[in-house]
């Protein structure tokens, strides 16, 4: 089926008349729709007001069409531009809502600051996924466990988050100044450590000490020595206020969990993808949204004047 798109205008057209609300841009093209819709929705006053999930999907970024945060954000802009992001209409005001993925963009400093942008508490929409949803149903489900079997797999993987940001701590570190920095290198957020060996064990100093190199070297700013150490700085203050869900992106994490929970249940090797993509589904199935919706619902109060 084709996926209708619109222009800037058209959709300030379409928000006019359609009876929603809201309508909500979701930069992701996986997941996001799915969860977003389920979130708001579950929050009474919100359903009833009528929400509009907008895929990237579905974006025409003229001039030319494309997707994700960009994309969003270029619609954003347009709308902020043109007085839009509010619409006063003859019965109620509706108003434009763009939810992005938090990434790292604190750390570059490219947050924005606007009641119509509402960014995920973890990197993204994946990584939310997993600390709302219940991880032993999940694991139960996914591996056909029996409640023995399910205790003893979330008691190896629980404290998963804390366990993978600290293994991974330099490499995550090197992932995170790798935008500021606008390095083009090996070093990317959505890639597994290439420093530490058979990918969860020991710390491998000498690959750091490449990969460190490539980033410096490759950077496209002044002085990328001293900027280099004052992102690391920021990321220490993450692991000292132990928020470490803030520093995995969600595709990184069903697979360590899978690692983790090995001695309940071993995952051969080249079903790993399949399971982790299996694992991710169920956790989205069971997150009790109604808890998560409370928040929302404030921040989208927040729209309409007091």
């Amino acid at each position: 089926m084709s996926i209708p798109r619109y222009s800037r205008t058209g959709f300030a057209g379409v928000a006019r008349i359609t009876a929603a609300k809201y309508t909500v841009f979701v930069e992701g093209k996986n997941h996001d729709a799915v969860y977003y819709e389920r979130l708001l929705t579950s929050h009474p006053e919100i359903s009833n007001a009528g929400v509009r999930i907008i895929r990237s999907s579905e974006i025409s970024d003229e001039p030319v069409s494309t997707g994700g945060k960009s994309a969003v954000l270029s619609h954003f802009e347009f709308f902020k531009n043109t007085n839009h992001l509010t619409l006063k209409t003859n019965s109620q005001l509706k108003h434009m809502v763009f939810f992005l993925d938090r990434d790292f963009d604190e750390f570059s400093g490219k947050l924005h600051d606007n009641p119509h942008i509402i960014y995920t508490h973890a990197p993204d929409v994946e990584a939310e996924i997993y600390r709302q949803g219940d991880l032993k149903k999940a694991l139960a489900t996914v591996f056909s466990l029996t409640s023995e079997e399910s205790d003893a797999a979330f008691a190896l993987a629980s404290n998963y988050a804390f366990e993978l940001a600290l293994r991974w701590r330099a490499w995550l570190t090197l992932c995170i100044a790798s935008e500021p920095l606008r390095s083009r290198c090996q070093v990317t957020p959505s890639r597994p450590s290439q420093i530490n060996e058979h990918l969860y064990g020991a710390y491998d100093s000498a690959a750091y000490s490449s990969h460190y190199q490539a980033l410096i070297q490759t950077a496209v700013v002044e002085d990328p020595e001293q900027q280099f150490a004052v992102i690391s700085g920021m990321v220490d203050s993450v692991y000292e206020s132990a928020k470490y869900f803030r520093l995995l992106k969600g595709k990184l994490i069903p697979g360590f969990i899978i690692h983790l929970i090995s001695p309940v249940y071993a995952v051969n090797e080249r079903d790993v993808k399949a399971r982790s993509m299996q694992l991710t589904l169920v956790m989205l199935d069971n997150i009790n949204f109604e808890h998560q919706a409370s928040y929302h619902y404030g921040r989208l109060g927040l729209l309409d004047p007091r």
